[in-house]
């Protein structure tokens, strides 16, 4: 079986969700390794981990992912009697992390450091990025709610 090199990337959004008797705006900082294989790209999620999207193109592969990523919240928004039980599902789901999907992007991120393995076409990061999701009630609209998606970068 043929090995595909891996690269760890950061990603971010926000996504403003409407449940039930509640609007939440959701904002993720998380961690996803990305890999190449023949037929196009694949993300696999660390952060949140439950996720993995293909695509033709590694931005291809993204959108699909983040679209994957909404679909979940959508779904919990759904189910959620409020919106305390809603910042549960979010949390519970951003930070499930198999062991061997963090081993996994560390061991990529060692690789881009000793220059193993590059993606000219991202930004890359050296300082470490905390991982975390925020899950904010909106008890009125603004703009400031409004935040546009962050584009990915690897992790170097």
């Amino acid at each position: 079986m043929e090995k595909h090199t891996r690269y760890p990337l950061y990603f971010g959004f926000s996504e403003l969700v409407a449940g039930r008797g509640f609007f939440a705006n959701v904002i993720m900082n998380g961690r996803v390794l990305a890999e190449e294989e023949s037929e196009g790209w694949w993300v696999y999620g660390v952060n949140p981990g439950a996720i993995a999207a293909g695509g033709r193109s590694l931005h291809d592969a993204v959108a699909k992912f983040r679209h994957q990523t909404k679909s979940v919240l959508m779904d919990f928004a759904s189910e959620a009697e409020s919106f305390a039980a809603f910042e549960a599902l979010i949390r519970d789901f951003f930070d499930t992390s198999a062991p061997e999907s963090i081993r996994d992007w560390d061991d990529a991120r060692a690789a881009v450091r000793a220059g193993k393995a590059t993606l000219t076409d991202l930004s890359q990061e050296r300082a470490d990025r905390s991982c975390v999701v925020s899950v904010d009630e909106l008890k009125s609209a603004a703009p400031d709610s409004n935040k546009l998606e962050e584009t990915p970068s690897l992790a170097a």
